[in-house]
């Protein structure tokens, strides 16, 4: 069971779905997670950090074919796929056809200075071993421009 699991209710799912989808603000986005989800966003952050360009090129590329524009990076808890988690599912897909991008905390970090995202050591580790040339030589919890 999950803290994230969905209302046991249908009416209240489709209800909460029904008003997510009626969003309009990256604050009004913001506060219906708080409220629906509390603790599942644990950072919001503008930017990837320069040292890991094609992060910001998917990035790009994926709003121009939502037809929208890159807005805000969210480091959330879990993201979790499975059928009691429904509204998490419907929430991730329409911040991600809005302009925002969601990653596990786990995954992402901010830079320690300026407080652009950065993979975590972890995901550095897998990356350098799937795309070696597209990722600085070593790792570091700062971009190497601060």
């Amino acid at each position: 069971m999950s803290e994230y699991e969905d209302p046991h209710d249908i009416d209240e799912l489709r209800s909460r779905i029904n008003e997510m989808k009626s969003l309009g603000s990256i604050s009004d986005t913001i506060n219906f997670i708080n409220n629906y989800l509390p603790g599942w966003i644990v950072g919001i952050l503008s930017e990837y950090s320069q040292d890991y360009p094609h992060l910001i090129t998917n990035w790009q590329y994926l709003c121009r074919e939502m037809k929208t524009e890159p807005k805000k990076i969210l480091l959330v808890d879990k993201i979790i796929y499975d059928p009691d988690n429904t509204l998490l599912i419907h929430l991730c897909e329409f911040i991600t056809k809005n302009g925002y991008v969601v990653r596990r905390k786990e995954e992402f970090i901010a830079c320690d200075r300026c407080g652009k995202v950065l993979p975590s050591q972890g995901l550095y580790e897998y990356m350098k071993t799937k795309i070696p040339n597209n990722v600085p030589e070593r790792w570091s919890n700062k971009c190497s421009t601060c």
